[in-house]
């Protein structure tokens, strides 16, 4: 299962120590076969530069929500860079597989930490990856 790994480089020289970091982290995982996906988010004065405060909303704001869906429910949590079409503004967007008793527990956890939340629940009949599988029949009495 791949794990999710958050990194808050900053600015200044922060960006080159990050990257030596996640060369070694890259050697390491190559070695004892551990998988891994770096969400780069923006800290310091990056953060100062993408949107005007040394720790944007959105980075924390992700990183609360994906840790209680991670936590909370056990499930993993995939970021995807969004966009607005009409405002422009760049969003974090949450992908989340659930099963449907669990959509419950996500709408509590995101009205709890973002009221404003937009959730869209999709009707996925199967997802297969590597280290995931469900399939709708499981589910239908």
């Amino acid at each position: 299962m791949s794990k999710k790994i958050v990194t808050l480089a900053g600015d200044g020289i922060g960006p080159e120590i990050m990257a030596a970091g996640l060369e070694v982290l890259e050697a390491v995982a190559d070695k004892i076969g551990f998988d891994y996906d770096i969400d780069a988010k923006p800290f310091g004065g990056a953060g100062i530069d993408a949107c005007g405060h040394p720790l944007p909303k959105d980075t924390l704001d992700a990183a609360k929500a994906a840790d209680a869906i991670l936590n909370g429910i056990n499930r993993g949590v995939t970021y995807l860079n969004g966009q607005g079409a009409y405002s422009g503004n760049e969003k974090n967007i949450l992908y989340v597989v659930l099963n449907p008793g669990e959509v419950r527990d996500v709408k509590a956890i995101m009205a709890d930490l973002d009221p404003d939340a937009f959730i869209s629940i999709i009707d996925v009949d199967e997802v297969v990856s590597s280290d995931f599988k469900i399939r709708r029949n499981n589910y239908d009495k």
